[in-house]
């Protein structure tokens, strides 16, 4: 672990995540970014705004976005949505190939892989789910 930042090897299930350590009714806000062979994120930027020039996402320094309310569209160019602009970016530098969030009201995925987008998609719009809004368009 490197501030806050803990890394593992490739897990080949879902027994070795770290997830809701508060309990299954509190939000946990995790993150996970998904790789297919070793990367260092390096360490979250903390004690210190996130949205000044300084402090953006640069290689070896990363925001955590699940402690931010916003939706990341790629509807670029809007001035207020400085914090998309930054997640975007964000992904960019790290290529990862997928990356999720669950905060308090949201969870959010992206993913390089289509098919696993999609099957993830459905899942979260089929009727078992309550409450999801298709965000896929």
């Amino acid at each position: 672990m490197r501030w806050i930042c803990p890394y593992s090897p490739l897990l080949e299930n879902t027994e070795g995540l770290f997830y809701q350590v508060e309990g299954p009714d509190t939000a946990g806000f995790d993150e996970w970014w998904t790789f297919n062979q070793p990367h260092d994120l390096g360490e979250v930027i903390r004690n210190e705004p996130p949205r000044t020039d300084e402090s953006r996402a640069k290689p070896h320094r990363i925001i955590a976005f699940v402690n931010n309310y916003f939706a990341p569209d790629s509807s670029g160019g809007d001035p207020k949505n400085v914090l998309s602009e930054m997640f975007w970016s964000q992904l960019e530098t790290h290529q990862p190939e997928s990356y999720i969030s669950d905060g308090s009201q949201v969870v959010t995925f992206v993913s390089r892989n289509r098919q696993l987008f999609h099957v993830v998609h459905s899942l979260f719009t089929s009727d078992s789910v309550s409450g999801c809004e298709n965000a896929a368009g």
